[in-house]
């Protein structure tokens, strides 16, 4: 179903983890970032590598809270999380509000 709100993700590139962390240079994303990683310790390796002005950020797998709060910048538009994540109970209330500002519509980033 494609939408105003909605993320009907397509990709013209795909790259495996491994080739991420092997690069010597960032990896430059420009329009949606899919990412999936099966665990916290492969996201840490690879999001030191992503850098760009991407709009949509999809994440699946396994991950922190943090971890996605490093992901989304400025520019982001649109998030889509389906991936398990954790986050510390000290940070229940932070979420909560990051949630509520957030989810508001398009223009509350």
């Amino acid at each position: 179903m494609a939408g105003l709100i909605s993320i009907n993700s397509c990709w013209r590139s795909v790259l495996w983890v491994d080739e991420v962390i092997n690069k010597s240079e960032p990896v430059e994303i420009t329009d949606t970032l899919i990412l999936h990683c099966n665990s916290i310790e492969a996201y840490s390796r690879v999001i030191p590598r992503i850098c760009g002005a991407y709009n949509r950020l999809i994440l699946h797998g396994h991950m922190s809270w943090d971890q996605i709060k490093q992901l989304i910048h400025s520019g982001v538009q649109q998030v889509r999380i389906n991936a398990k994540f954790e986050i510390e109970p000290e940070e229940y209330v932070k979420f909560a509000c990051f949630m509520r500002t957030h989810s508001r519509g398009r223009e509350y980033k």
